[in-house]
Parts: structure tokens; sequence; C-alpha cells
């Protein structure tokens, strides 16, 4: 059950992330093609570093000092 909050919210923020990236992004000196290329790319870097570091929080455990 959490896991499925956890995919709807996730994937609520992905939609939000790429909306927000397409319509603040504007190249002008790039083709439409490459645009959306670079685009993509912005939301694609930080759902690889926003995976790596749920990844990381579940499978390393922070160090505990006593």
């Amino acid at each position: 059950n959490s896991q499925i909050i956890f995919t709807m919210i996730f994937l609520i923020f992905w939609s939000v992330l790429y909306t927000i990236v397409n319509l603040a992004c504007n190249f002008k000196s790039l083709s439409t093609k490459d645009a959306n290329d670079v685009k993509n790319r912005i939301v694609s870097i930080v759902h690889g570093i926003a995976s790596f570091w749920f990844a990381s929080y579940e499978y390393l455990p922070y160090p505990v000092f006593k």
C-alpha cells in the first residue's frame, strides 16, 4: 500500500518537474528538436540523481554515533 502511494507521489513529482522545465527553459538559439533534447536531459539528470539518492537511502545505512 505504501509503495503505491510513493509511486503516485513520484509520478506527480516527475510530471510537475517536466512541466516546469518545459515552460521555464526556452532555447531560442537551438532548433526545436535540440531544445526538446536538452529539456529531456535536464529532467533525466534530476531523475537519476533523485533515484540514486533514494536507492542509497534504502540500501546504505546511516552511521550511528554513540
